[in-house]
């Protein structure tokens, strides 16, 4: 996630390097002698050729690769190969110059959209966790200390700030990660303390 500006920024550079190229009524069209090698070693080709000179073919040889024609892109992977038609982004019209330009604009955008999804995928997690525990605690322990199912919920997202605290400062302190079943148990071992409180503070109505 940190190198993730700097990943940015090299795809940058590297397109500032390639060849003149546009993109217009779903043709591609790249100034530079065909066909051009992107990258090539032995199980893996990268090629452009607007000319349709060179079909898919040309990576019959390697393990997986792409092929940038005019009118279509082929992908090779684990020796299956697909080709996709430019049909279906006829809308789009620009050259170098402009995909430059829009990435360059659209660095700290991309940036911040990817913080916000990593934080929502990271709590949704926590809270189907969160479920997942609260599920499990409540059925063995509900006949036990009498808590609905909404109790033992609430219960557990208290209960899971410990582990997770301790987990983030182990990882900070040393390379030790905290294992599920290590955090299941602080998890399970609070509530237990917990669910034993309450029934205490419960009052007797026998």
């Amino acid at each position: 996630m940190l190198g993730f500006p700097s990943s940015y920024q090299g795809i940058i550079d590297s397109l500032k390097q390639a060849p003149d190229f546009t993109f217009r009524d779903a043709k591609l069209n790249v100034t530079a002698p065909m066909p051009l090698i992107i990258s090539q070693d032995a199980d893996y080709l990268v090629i452009v050729d607007t000319t349709g000179k060179t079909g898919p073919s040309a990576l019959d040889s390697h393990q997986s690769g792409a092929l940038f024609s005019a009118d279509s892109y082929t992908r090779k992977e684990a020796n299956k190969t697909t080709t996709y038609d430019y049909s279906a982004f006829r809308f789009l019209n620009f050259d170098k110059a402009g995909a430059v330009k829009w990435l360059t604009n659209a660095r700290w955008p991309v940036y911040f959209s990817l913080i916000v999804l990593i934080l929502v995928i990271f709590l949704f997690g926590k809270l189907l966790a969160a479920l997942l525990l609260a599920a499990i605690f409540w059925l063995f322990a509900r006949s036990g200390f009498g808590l609905t199912f909404g109790d033992s919920y609430k219960l557990t997202i208290y209960a899971m700030t410990l582990p997770a605290l301790l987990g983030l400062a182990l990882s900070r302190l040393s390379a030790f990660v905290l294992p599920a079943w290590l955090y299941a148990l602080i998890v399970f071992f609070y509530l237990y303390r917990a669910g034993k409180a309450i029934k205490s503070e419960a009052p007797d109505v026998s």
